[in-house]
């Protein structure tokens, strides 16, 4: 349910470091909500996801991001690329 989902997500809360940086930012909070393992230290010998970990890893360069930020296909691929199960769903064709 959407309550107990709220509570492990907020623990997660980061806040972009750049304007560009909304997906990275918002896809690192969740994967760190689901205990993925992002393979690699983030500080000290903490394993966790940010925007810059994340992005460095695969899929688009971490200074294309910056400039141009990601479309809704990469943040999906992005989050396959971290062993997360993602799926995307579109809006019908016409809705408001």
């Amino acid at each position: 349910t959407p309550r107990t989902a709220y509570f492990p997500l907020a623990e997660q809360f980061i806040t972009q470091g750049e304007p560009a940086f909304c997906g990275p930012s918002c896809l690192a909070m969740v994967l760190n909500t689901l205990r993925i393992d992002p393979n690699t230290t983030w500080k000290g010998g903490w394993r966790w996801f940010d925007e810059h970990t994340l992005a460095s890893s695969c899929c688009k360069p971490l200074e294309a991001i910056h400039q141009e930020g990601i479309t809704l296909d990469e943040f999906a691929a992005l989050g396959r690329c971290h062993g997360a199960a993602v799926n995307v769903f579109r809006p019908e064709e016409g809705f408001p």
